[in-house]
């Protein structure tokens, strides 16, 4: 008997996996390549320099303004975690004066 069951269960688990086997599509990617050199630069966008201390400076500039551009964008976030709190806070008091008015 319990090689009968065994035999069935087997069956249904083989018949189970088979099943699943044909929903699964697998997709082999297009191209793959090794060793592709990276895509080109746009080099209208890269300031002509005279010399090395100049292309140095005009990085440093630049590493500069990212700073800046971080600060910024950290004060933002500072300002719209706070502008959410006020904003929870005004629906918060609305929904208190709105059950107030309906009693």
């Amino acid at each position: 008997m319990n090689l009968t069951c065994g035999r069935a269960r087997a069956l249904l688990i083989a018949l189970a996996v088979l099943s699943l086997a044909g929903c699964v599509s697998v997709k082999a990617p297009e191209r793959i390549s090794f060793n592709e050199p990276p895509p080109r630069v746009d080099s209208n966008r890269i300031p002509d320099t005279r010399d090395h201390a100049h292309a140095r400076q005009l990085l440093a500039d630049a590493y500069a303004r990212n700073q800046y551009l971080e600060r910024e964008v950290a004060d933002l976030r500072e300002d719209v975690d706070e502008l959410e709190r006020e904003h929870d806070a005004c629906a918060k008091r609305y929904e208190r004066l709105q059950e107030k008015c309906e009693d």
